[in-house]
């Protein structure tokens, strides 16, 4: 996957972050940047330029638990969308995803998105 970053977009409360060459666009609410417990977190929404494999979903916000030190991140509830932009209906919620780190590469979106929020609060 690659990354690009871009000059920041603000769409409402969104931030756009990166884009990739798919044409997914990945934005950070900076409200919500917040550090606690010596880790950070954040809201991030995905917009997607074409549907997850189910054919029905074309955005996601994601609450994000992020370690800056290590790079990693893990997300701690998902909220899937039948529209761009987390609009249309709630096709889904995953209230428990799995607990395990990502490491995401340094060339992607998630890795893009993980270093803005580490350095907003410093």
């Amino acid at each position: 996957m690659f990354s690009i970053l871009i000059s920041i977009n603000s769409y409402g409360e969104w931030t756009q972050i990166s884009s990739n060459i798919k044409g997914d666009s990945y934005f950070i609410n900076l409200e919500t940047i917040k550090k606690r417990n010596g880790y950070v977190y954040y809201w991030q929404l995905d917009d997607l330029s074409s549907p997850l494999a189910s054919g029905k979903v074309f955005s996601a916000k994601r609450k994000m638990e992020v370690n800056c030190i290590e790079e990693a991140m893990r997300t701690k509830v998902e909220h899937y969308y039948t529209g761009n932009m987390g609009k249309g209906k709630i096709y889904g919620t995953l209230d428990s995803p799995p607990t395990s780190w990502r490491y995401p590469p340094p060339s992607s979106s998630y890795f893009s998105i993980l270093n803005y929020a580490c350095d907003y609060l410093n």
